[in-house]
């Protein structure tokens, strides 16, 4: 299948199954890609398009299509990896809109340094905690 329209996902661990879970939900086309191939493994026996290798390297990440790619979600814990993920990424598509989960302010920073979205799971999590407490209360 051609890739055209579609979300590239950057890491198939825990929060990537979650996020590709998502993107089937609304019949996205996505690629998840992933350097550890019990991961990739574990997506192929979901029947989930996930590809082995190393997405901060050029010539692999150019198979990926970024000119006719929706956008890339970063679904990586590590702040360096996703930092350069990003950079190589945007060498290749500098106009591609890359959304990165982060779990600092520091980190929002820095990728909002390389015109990068981010969304700062702890800053999320506490307004939907709130906005749970607030309709709990308001519903008795």
């Amino acid at each position: 299948m051609p890739l055209l329209d579609h979300v590239i996902v950057a890491g198939y661990g825990t929060f990537g199954v979650a996020v590709v879970e998502k993107l089937k939900e609304k019949n996205l086309d996505y690629v998840a890609v992933d350097y550890d191939i019990a991961k990739v493994e574990m997506g192929e026996k979901r029947k989930d398009r996930v590809v082995f290798g190393n997405i901060a390297q050029i010539a692999f990440l150019k198979k990926f299509r970024l000119q006719d790619a929706r956008c890339v979600i970063i679904a990586i814990d590590n702040t360096s990896i996703v930092h350069a993920i990003c950079e190589t990424i945007l060498k290749i598509a500098p106009n591609i809109d890359i959304i990165a989960k982060v779990d600092s302010q520091i980190e929002e920073i820095e990728l909002q340094n390389l015109n990068v979205s981010s969304i700062n799971t702890r800053t999320e999590i506490a307004n939907l905690l709130v906005e749970r407490a607030i309709k709990e209360k308001n519903n008795e």
